[in-house]
């Protein structure tokens, strides 16, 4: 066999009628099934059943399954149904096999979990694991893995495997576990502490497979993987490409696991043959048709349907589809509790069967279903709202009697579904013959959601649910909109992921008529979210969209000028200067010329400011400041207003001549004034941005006193501005640019640490520091200013060591930060301060030498901070710092060679 998976262990350094009724049908598909199961050999074998929808496919499914029990007793299954949306996540599928495997067989996962937890942990470094039950709750305590992470909790993931070593005899109780741990364990976890999450993510699959390879090699059995509603894993994916990698995860785990037997149901052929012929050879699809008279009328008779006349009206109106079958058994049940049903009453065409099914339930049960019929599930707490909302009369307490029908199934946590089918009869029926109460529901519904919005912690369904019904009842522009104002509410309390996850969603709405703006607002919303969680290319494109369209759409210049600020931002973040001064110019001119937009224009002056300072360019840097000040004087006092002058003030405070100036600190005092200001406001603004803001205005007055060497004070102060960072981040944990000012502000209060000589305290800020920088650079690896921070970090840890005279960690330490600052170089060359750095490094590490009176070493070290401060400063020939250590440098060097 030449198909060969992507990564192998080699690379591994309620009581309804429906319930009781006998299957009858399907002779042939069972048939080969049995078959399957008896021919099985090591090569993958795929059996795939498919047909259109309400034929009978999930049913054969579920009997399938249990006649592999009776053929197999041994045998074992797992069952995964991409109906569910939480299923099309690989890691949340894997969970859920996994879950059904140790219950039943009591199959243990040890790889799995513990690359599952290391992927965790890269994701949310902020937070713990053992807080995490919703997340990792099937990591068990007093399991082997469970233990060793609870005892790793509070170590760095970068020393994870080194602590472990340690940790392995206190674990020693776990016998099979240990020798797990030194078979494969040490080795799987040597090689996820080098892998960004997406790498991990990856090969989750290939992990879970080598568990449930172990078991079987273990105890040998027949084992069967069943996947129903397949076509859902691809809905909404029309381009080939992205087609066939929607369910690349799924060949990927085929190809691991050839011991296994799957077993598909979907409403169409699967198309893996497209990617390579060779699966033909391992795939075997079959049609599901209509029923045969026969079995028809097997199964009827299984139902308790004993009259031959009636079972002839159904199966001739139902033409053997299994969908129609079960509607018109719940008829006749639902008819036999009041009399004898006649062959009349069960006579229907296809778009008849639901009204008749209807006419013959209460008024309360026919005006609940309706209502079932727009949600597209349903927990307890909205058929409750509903019922009660709407008045239908049906009693709360007997849900489940409402719930016997056919159509209507269980979902994972107590939530249910209409049958597709079912649901858009009724949906459709409703939207003719009542489209004043069909409007309401769907306001109610969109209300619901709305109000969900607001009160529950986890925001992804609520907000895709009610993207779903602002679509479904309100003009395309009305319901646009509707997600641009929650979307935009998600993206300032920090809810990112949810509007990533929803994206693929929205686009699928928005239509190719671009002649409203409001299409232009939502691509530079999305465009904002994915640039603040580091991805930088998809939020240019979407960036470009918006530009597109709001450039061809009259009174739009303010928003086209705001995306050209947004480009802007984005250069920087990818040390591309020019470029981003181009759009800022640009910004500034149409807010300039356009009038009546001075909040706007001040805030683009702070973005020229800021930019403009990493060039050395103060006096300039601060006219934009002063700039962006008078523009706030001249307009009421806002929210918005006190952002851009707190920002204003803090950047002044930078440029001031002399850091331990005591003008300086009121700058800081004033601009954090202003900003708590902004923060205690009624919430209208980004309160992201706003608290973001607030920790670095916090942080540059600690560094105002680490410059007045009142180290305490400065130590305080840095705690202060690292909370506020942790408070983001709790709303919003994948937020690059908050990441990345946290490590900022843990290398600097390590500075102030060491200079207090609190050298636990110093190292504790540098693993901080280490694990924010690590963290950015998972999520973006071109993000020069955490790259070259790390290395600075790693500068300081050398420092820390000189200082206790620990030469040979220090000379580590310098080395390590070294090699940081030449990745720096290599990633994003043109990143302003990596030259500037680098000199530190090597004045700092010329000093240690110097200090053990090795001059040939100091002189070489200093020569070479010198030549990249003169780097420095031809990029930027009036930065002040460099200036500085020139100079120093210039003395130190006279000095030594007079020795």
């Amino acid at each position: 066999m030449t198909l060969k998976p992507k990564h192998s262990l080699h690379t591994l350094k309620l009581n309804k009628n429906i319930a009781v009724r006998q299957f009858t049908d399907r002779e042939e598909p069972q048939r080969t099934f049995k078959r399957a199961m008896q021919e099985k050999d090591d090569n993958p074998r795929v059996l795939v059943y498919y047909g259109i929808g309400g034929i009978g496919k999930s049913r054969l499914l579920k009997e399938l399954k249990q006649q592999s029990q009776q053929y197999y007793p041994n045998s074992m299954n797992a069952f995964l149904d991409f109906k569910e949306v939480s299923h099309h996540s690989l890691s949340r599928s894997l969970i859920h096999l996994r879950e059904q495997l140790k219950t039943s067989h009591r199959v243990t996962f040890p790889t799995f979990d513990l690359a599952y937890a290391v992927y965790w942990k890269k994701l949310h470094p902020e937070m713990s694991l053992k807080s995490q039950s919703k997340e990792l709750p099937f990591i068990e305590e007093g399991s082997f893995v469970g233990d060793l992470i609870n005892q790793l909790e509070n170590i760095p993931l970068a020393h994870w495997l080194p602590k472990t070593l340690k940790l392995i005899h206190g674990l020693s109780k776990y016998k099979e576990s240990i020798n797990w741990w030194f078979g494969r364990g040490k080795q799987v976890l040597e090689q996820l502490e080098e892998m960004l999450p997406g790498e991990i993510e990856e090969r989750l699959s290939l992990y879970w497979a080598l568990d449930l390879k172990d078991y079987l090699q273990q105890k040998p059995k027949p084992a069967v993987l069943f996947i129903d509603t397949y076509e859902a894993l691809l809905d909404n994916t029309n381009q080939q490409g992205h087609f066939l990698d929607k369910d690349e995860w799924i060949r990927q785990l085929v190809l691991q696991l050839p011991e296994v037997l799957w077993v598909i149901c979907g409403r169409d052929k699967i198309q893996w043959g497209r990617l390579d012929e060779e699966w033909e050879e391992y795939i075997e699809q079959h049609l599901i048709g209509e029923l045969s008279k026969v079995d028809s009328e097997q199964f009827l008779l299984s139902c308790g349907i004993e009259d031959p006349a009636i079972r002839n009206t159904i199966m001739d109106t139902s033409k053997g589809l299994p969908y129609y079958l079960d509607v018109l058994i719940d008829t006749f049940f639902v008819l036999k509790a009041t009399h004898t049903p006649t062959k009349n009453e069960l006579t229907a065409t296809r778009a008849q069967m639901t009204q008749r099914l209807l006419q013959y339930l209460s008024k309360s049960e026919q005006e609940t279903l309706k209502l079932l019929a727009l949600p597209r599930f349903w927990d307890l707490d909205l058929f409750q709202s509903l019922v009660n909302t709407f008045n239908t009369g049906y009693p709360i307490t007997s849900y489940t009697e409402l719930f016997r029908f056919s159509f209507i199934s269980e979902r994972e946590n107590q939530a249910w579904s209409m049958h597709t089918i079912m649901r858009e009869s009724l949906r459709k029926s409703l939207q003719q013959h009542q489209p004043i109460l069909y409007q309401k529901v769907h306001d109610f519904l969109l209300q619901y959601y709305e109000n969900q919005l607001r009160t529950v912690e986890h925001k992804s369904i609520p907000f895709q649910e009610g993207m779903f019904h602002a679509f479904q009842n309100q003009p395309i522009e009305q319901a646009v909109q509707w997600t641009l104002r929650e979307g935009t509410n998600l993206k300032n309390n920090g809810d990112l992921l949810v509007l990533v996850e929803a994206f693929p969603i929205i686009e699928e709405y928005l239509t190719n008529d671009i002649a409203s703006s409001i299409y232009g607002e939502v691509y530079k919303l999305f465009g904002e979210t994915f640039a603040l969680v580091g991805e930088y290319h998809t939020a240019e494109t979407l960036y470009s969209k918006s530009i597109d369209i709001l450039q061809k759409t009259e009174g739009t210049i303010g928003s086209y000028a705001s995306v050209r600020v947004l480009l802007g931002e984005l250069m920087v973040h990818q040390s591309q200067y020019e470029q981003a001064l181009t759009y800022f110019q640009n910004a500034l001119h149409l807010f300039s010329t356009y009038g009546a937009m001075e909040l706007e224009e001040a805030s683009v002056h702070l973005h020229l400011g800021k930019l403009i300072v990493r060039f050395g360019d103060y006096s300039q840097a601060v006219h934009h400041y002063k700039e962006a000040l008078q523009l706030c004087d001249k307009v009421e006092e806002v929210q918005l207003t006190y952002v851009i002058k707190g920002i204003a003030y803090e950047k002044l405070g930078e440029c001031a001549a002399d850091p331990s100036d005591s003008q300086q600190e009121k700058l800081y005092e004033r601009s954090i004034l202003y900003l708590k200001k902004a923060v205690q406001k009624e919430y209208s603004f980004d309160q992201v941005l706003t608290m973001k803001q607030l920790g670095l205005s916090y942080k540059r007055l600690a560094e105002h006193y680490y410059e007045k060497q009142q180290w305490k004070k400065a130590i305080s102060i840095y705690g202060q501005a690292i909370a506020i960072y942790n408070q983001v981040l709790q709303l919003s944990p994948c937020l690059i640019d908050v990441l990345e000012k946290k490590g900022h502000a843990s290398v600097d209060c390590m500075k102030a640490q060491v200079c207090n000589n609190q050298w636990d305290k110093a190292i504790n800020s540098f693993e901080l520091a280490k694990a924010a920088f690590e963290e950015v650079l998972e999520l973006s690896p071109t993000q020069g200013g955490s790259r070259n921070r790390l290395a600075s970090a790693y500068r300081e840890l050398g420092i820390l060591y000189a200082r206790q005279e620990k030469w040979d960690m220090a000379m580590a330490s310098f080395e390590q930060a070294k090699m940081k600052h030449l990745e720096t170089l290599r990633y994003t060359p043109t990143y302003i301060y990596s030259q500037n750095s680098l000199g530190k490094t090597y004045y700092a590490w010329g000093e240690a030498y110097e200090k053990q009176q090795n001059k040939l070493n100091a002189i070489e070290a200093y020569s070479l901070a010198l030549q990249s401060f003169k780097e420095m400063l031809t990029l930027a020939p009036g930065t002040k710092e460099a200036v500085q250590y020139r100079n120093a440098l210039n003395s130190k060097m006279r000095a030594l060679k007079k020795l």
